[in-house]
């Protein structure tokens, strides 16, 4: 494995709307994002477990580390420049504590922050 590979739900507009600001962002075209529905993993990376991919992203390192949820946020930000100070202050002790229960609680809104607006009101 060359790249980092992003693992997430393309089922989730805000999931996907994610994935597609981190395209944005990732000039160097270091990390590899794979959908949820695409049923070949790229080469040297175990299927993560259908209970995992359901409740959060996972991104795997080029060594093949794998990072789950807001560990995985944390990362990606910290290796990409225009977000690397960001990602570096989510590792941090203390913060990282604080960052997984929010992701959590996000990540099991997330559908309901996928409607849009106008399905909300």
């Amino acid at each position: 494995m060359k790249r980092y590979i992003l693992i997430y739900d393309d089922n989730c507009t805000f999931c996907a709307a994610t994935v597609a600001q981190v395209r944005r962002l990732d000039r160097l075209g270091i990390v590899e994002m794979v959908p949820l529905s695409n049923p070949c993993m790229p080469g040297g990376v175990d299927c993560p477990s259908p209970s995992e991919l359901a409740r959060s992203i996972i991104l795997y390192t080029p060594q093949g580390k794998k990072y789950i949820g807001s560990d995985a946020v944390a990362l990606l930000a910290s290796i990409l420049p225009a977000t690397r100070l960001f990602g570096y202050i989510l590792l941090m002790p203390g913060i990282k504590q604080i960052a997984r229960p929010i992701y959590r609680l996000i990540a099991r809104h997330r559908m309901h922050l996928s409607y849009p607006a106008s399905k909300r009101e």
